[in-house]
């Protein structure tokens, strides 16, 4: 049981919200951004996104410990509100919509995290693409094509669904709010209702924007100083090892990972402590 008001089996309701989706359980080309889709969530009537929802979801927040950064506290929340095992941030970044880490609530999280960020594909990645929600209710079933080097490891870390929501402000995407469970099924509409009102306070506390009656501890740019921090620099030091430009430089060190079944992390880290350097072709 999360917290009060929650629960992780009981629901109100088994329809399911009536946007429109592909049969692989993702939203269809041309979904409407994250903001949009709340409206249009509650004028189908199929789930409430009120401002009592929200408020639920501010007292649940105002209960996590103040000095932990608020994305991680959010991400926490989401996982004892929702029934998801666990939940990742990323953030886009680079001339070419480059991901960056930013936080998972456990080693699957972070895995799931570091294979988008590595192969550049995933449910997060396509959900940014598409601006709207990218919901795989059982990842097992999904073709391999779809996110090719991806869904293996996933099923192999015990990942059997996952919830990718854009953080979407106006025409511009932010980042994504990925959710992943351990077991096969979809999410109703009340539990979609409160992933949505997550994923809007998260995109709020990019903006800096205040959350009512909750402590904001660390401000974004404590956070997102930290972002994948040893990713940028060694893409700087590849930068000028090959002499191209940074966005090239994380190319080349993605296939690098790509080939040698590394996370890009983990090659970054090799770069960093100049056990790894990367030479112009010939």
């Amino acid at each position: 049981m999360g917290p009060a008001g929650w629960s992780r089996t009981a629901t109100r309701t088994k329809r399911k919200v009536g946007t429109r989706r592909t049969e692989e359980g993702h939203a269809a080309p041309g979904t409407q951004p994250v903001d949009r889709l709340l409206l249009e969530v509650s004028a189908v009537g199929c789930c409430s996104v009120t401002a009592d929802r929200r408020a639920k979801v501010l007292a649940a927040l105002a209960e996590q410990d103040p000095g932990l950064p608020m994305q991680e506290r959010i991400c926490a929340t989401a996982v004892l509100a929702l029934p998801v095992t666990g939940a990742g941030l990323s953030l886009i970044g680079g001339a070419r919509g480059h991901r960056i880490l930013v936080h998972g609530t456990d080693p699957v999280a972070q895995r799931l995290e570091d294979l988008q960020l590595t192969l550049g594909v995933g449910p997060c990645v396509e959900s940014v693409r598409r601006g709207g929600p990218v919901l795989v209710p059982d990842l097992e079933r999904q073709p391999d094509a779809r996110w090719p080097g991806f869904i293996r490891p996933a099923l192999e870390a015990g990942v059997r669904a996952m919830f990718a929501f854009p953080l979407q402000v106006g025409a511009v995407c932010l980042g994504a709010l990925d959710l992943h469970r351990d077991r096969v099924g979809g999410l109703v509409d009340d539990h979609l209702a409160d992933a949505l009102v997550f994923t809007d306070l998260v995109t709020a506390t990019l903006l800096d924007a205040p959350l009512d009656g909750v402590n904001a501890g660390h401000g974004p740019s404590d956070w997102l100083s930290r972002a994948d921090s040893v990713v940028y620099q060694a893409s700087g030091m590849v930068k000028v090892q090959l002499g191209v430009s940074i966005d090239d430089a994380l190319l080349r060190m993605r296939a690098h990972a790509f080939l040698r079944d590394q996370t890009i992390s983990a090659v970054a880290q090799e770069v960093v402590n100049r056990r790894l350097r990367f030479d112009p072709d010939p």
